[in-house]
């Protein structure tokens, strides 16, 4: 699941792929327009003791992605 979130993916997407949606954990507005917006997902995993996924979206839409321990 986690390689097949691409860039300028939105939150949707990323939702269908998981298969639910992330806990947000982070959101700065510069207050200057949408695409200024930035927000953290993360979603828990399976794999060891932690295991997550976090995705960074920007202006809606995928421009970073980060795992720890998945399988």
């Amino acid at each position: 699941e986690f390689n097949k979130i691409k860039t300028g993916m939105t939150y949707e997407e990323v939702c269908a792929i998981i298969g639910g949606e992330g806990t947000l954990i982070s959101s700065v507005d510069m207050g200057i327009g949408t695409e200024y917006k930035t927000e953290i997902y993360q979603w828990t995993g399976h794999g060891s003791l932690g295991a997550n996924a976090n995705v960074t979206f920007q202006g809606g839409k995928v421009i970073s992605k980060a795992q720890f321990g998945l399988k």
